[in-house]
């Protein structure tokens, strides 16, 4: 007989202290009585049974998912945990999304992923305990797991020709600036290597020209939209596509040359070797030439509108 108390002094892994003594008597009968009202607890072969509550202990874990390439956030992507509980998150415009957890382990998997970047379908453990949070084994200054994306790209093959007959031109190297910078040089068949690129503008100049051929005056202006698909701008340039590579022809104009008129052996004969008759055969000659020169220029002009011929 007497009154009693029961309390909590230490509450399972994960679950909170639970702070609401009982209080229950028991009198001369044996019966057991709970708290101020006196209720009874129902007996089971002189087995008395009280039952009490725990609320588990929960962490807000905030996931966020960032560029591999510049760390900028990315919104919609979305992720799933799946521990005794399955939770559904997606980023939003800050790249960051949370979700309450209890302590506990469970898979963290990206199941779409942000527009323009690669999906990264690797399984990352997640712990949450006591000590905050771990990620595959390694435990984090808090409660913040960063994820990261690759974004997609796309191949591309310079080729390079000759503009008028469209012989393949080896030994021709190229620069491609953009955020990162390729270097390529055409083999035998005039194709370069193929460089993957993301969305983006980046521009192309050629850096040595092949043996007898002209340099182009200007570069090239590429362009690769999220969807993959490409535009050049600049002469003499053209797009296809083929297998999953894009490739780019970029033309090169054989340097020509016009030969200079000689004088005859008559011309030397009615003009003499010096004087001023021989100054005027010279003029002559130079504004041939330069004619000639000029003429050049303008059907290269009309060719392609990029080269200059010399």
């Amino acid at each position: 007989m007497g009154l009693y108390r029961l309390k909590e002094t230490k509450a399972p892994d994960g679950y909170k202290l639970w702070d609401n003594p009982i209080d229950f008597q028991v009198d001369e009968y044996g019966k057991v009585k709970v708290g101020s009202q006196g209720t009874a607890l129902p007996e089971v072969g002189l087995v008395y049974t009280a039952s009490v509550t725990n609320k588990a202990i929960t962490k807000e874990v905030t996931l966020k998912k960032v560029s591999a390439v510049d760390g900028a956030a990315l919104p919609g992507a979305t992720f799933r945990f799946t521990g005794d509980k399955t939770y559904d998150i997606t980023t939003g415009a800050d790249g960051t999304a949370k979700v309450t957890l209890t302590y506990g382990s469970y898979i963290l998997q990206e199941i779409i992923a942000p527009d323009g970047y690669v999906l990264d379908d690797a399984r990352t453990a997640v712990v949450v305990d006591s000590s905050g949070i771990k990620v595959n084994g390694k435990a984090q200054a808090g409660l913040t797991v960063t994820i990261k994306n690759n974004p997609v790209e796309y191949g591309v093959i310079l080729h390079k020709q000759d503009s008028v007959s469209g012989k393949a031109l080896g030994g021709a190297s190229f620069v491609i600036t953009g955020g990162k910078t390729y270097t390529l040089t055409t083999n035998s068949a005039g194709n370069t290597a193929t460089v993957y690129l993301a969305p983006g503008t980046y521009a192309i100049s050629e850096t040595r020209v092949p043996d007898g051929y002209a340099r182009p005056l200007n570069g090239w202006t590429l362009t690769v939209r999220e969807d993959g698909r490409m535009t050049v701008s600049g002469g003499g340039a053209s797009i296809a596509f083929a297998c999953g590579i894009t490739m780019i022809a970029v033309e090169n104009t054989p340097n020509t040359s016009v030969p200079l008129p000689g004088p005859s052996s008559d011309d030397i004969a009615k003009t003499g070797q010096g004087g001023n008759s021989g100054q005027l055969l010279c003029g002559a000659s130079l504004m041939l030439l330069s004619f000639a020169g000029m003429l050049l220029l303008v059907l290269g002009k009309k060719r392609d509108g990029q080269y200059i011929e010399i």
